[in-house]
């Protein structure tokens, strides 16, 4: 899959687009297909490297979308 990742200091000339392999959900995590998306100003600060993280950050706070795969131990969300 393509994503949009920051490579660490950060900075928006370090903005790249990947690929990198379907995610799985590992124990207590969910996989969830991202429907849409808003970019907010938590986002730009951590892009444009004012706020520090980690090499290969994917830029989202805010998404929605539809719950496809439950790891281990999770209850009360399905496919």
């Amino acid at each position: 899959m393509k994503v949009a990742a920051v490579k660490a200091p950060g900075g928006l000339d370090k903005l790249v687009i990947e690929d990198r392999a379907q995610p799985v959900a590992g124990p207590g995590e969910l996989l969830v297909r991202v429907r849409a998306s808003s970019l907010n100003f938590h986002d730009f600060a951590v892009v444009a490297g004012m706020l520090p993280a980690a090499d290969g950050r994917i830029p989202m706070s805010d998404g929605a979308g539809e719950v496809v795969a439950v790891g281990e131990g999770v209850t009360g969300y399905a496919p």
